[in-house]
């Protein structure tokens, strides 16, 4: 089926094309295609400009709208071959709107973002609940979108975006168990391990709960964690966590273990083949938490899916996932 790219009039054109869509946990995703020009869509090649809008690209029923941002026109001979990528329209809106007025204090979270998204033309659900932060000057001109990402950083939120009712949900983790698996001797091949130790921790101290005139040596909060690889690495110290706001054991716990979570890395690379006869609900989405299994490296165990490729034919079918 063909995607539907639309001029800023709002006029739509059919387009059968190979189109790429890349999809990561609470980043911007990207769609590119390639339009190479023949007679049936030599006027679109050339009418095409930044800011048209691309809908459709999974099928009738995908409501998601990309922006394009970049076109990149060549030649081979006497053909044209016009490369076009795209970012989330909700995205590009976020991040072409400002906030001038400034605002300093302690925010809640539904203070916060309450201040993001008013007058935006989108919403937002914070479904966990979280610790006041304070901030200075906030807004003077800054983007909703880089507003947006400081309090997702600030909070330790993730989001995921609904098109249907144009809300971000967010939440601590984006984490969905899978109704479906991943197994090489049936809907994966080039299954890739990779395990980094350049920054590997296994002890933490954090500190809170002290002003930032009597600095962290003043602590009221003083605590500590041990990963149990410890025992089987040694204890190897990650830099301090030090933020006089925390004041809960709970909060600076939670903080110390995702430290050391984040420096144990092992990523997984793989590409999924869809089996739409056999498991139509087999459809890998960022934040999906899925159990792996490949014999040839022994790999048995649960995986979060931080980022999904996916490449169609110009018929709309699935050509690989990644």
């Amino acid at each position: 089926m063909a995607i539907i790219v639309r001029s800023l009039q709002g006029r739509g054109f059919p387009l059968a094309t190979q189109t790429t869509v890349s999809q990561k946990v609470s980043q911007e995703g990207t769609l590119e295609f390639d339009i190479v020009e023949n007679p049936a869509n030599y006027d679109l090649l050339n009418a095409i400009t930044k800011m048209w809008t691309v809908t459709r690209v999974g099928g009738a029923d995908d409501l998601r709208e990309y922006r394009i941002v970049m076109l990149d026109k060549s030649s081979v001979g006497q053909v044209q071959t016009l490369h076009v990528k795209a970012k989330e329209r909700e995205i590009d809106d976020l991040n072409r709107d400002r906030i001038y007025e400034t605002y300093s204090g302690s925010f809640t979270g539904k203070k916060y973002f309450d201040m993001v998204f008013n007058k935006s033309g989108y919403k937002y659900k914070l479904k966990d609940k979280v610790n006041a932060s304070s901030f200075e000057n906030l807004g003077a001109g800054d983007t909703r979108l880089e507003l947006f990402k400081k309090g997702l950083d600030r909070y330790t939120l993730e989001y995921t975006y609904d098109e249907k009712t144009k809300t971000f949900t967010l939440e601590t983790s984006v984490g969905n168990q899978a109704k479906y698996f991943i197994d090489s001797r049936v809907n994966a091949n080039n299954i890739k391990i990779e395990e980094d130790a350049t920054e590997a921790f296994t002890f933490i101290r954090g500190y809170g709960d002290y002003t930032d005139e009597g600095g962290y040596s003043t602590a009221g909060l003083i605590m500590e964690y041990t990963h149990p690889l410890a025992d089987v690495i040694g204890k190897r110290h990650a830099p301090p966590v030090m933020d006089g706001r925390v004041k809960k054991q709970k909060v600076m716990d939670a903080m110390l273990k995702a430290k050391i979570g984040e420096s144990i890395k092992t990523s997984l690379s793989l590409d999924f083949v869809t089996l739409p006869n056999h498991y139509k609900a087999a459809q890998p989405k960022p934040g999906d938490i899925v159990r792996v299994r490949d014999n040839l490296t022994s790999l048995n165990d649960d995986a979060r899916i931080v980022e999904v490729t996916t490449v169609r034919d110009q018929f709309g079918k699935i050509k690989n996932k990644m």
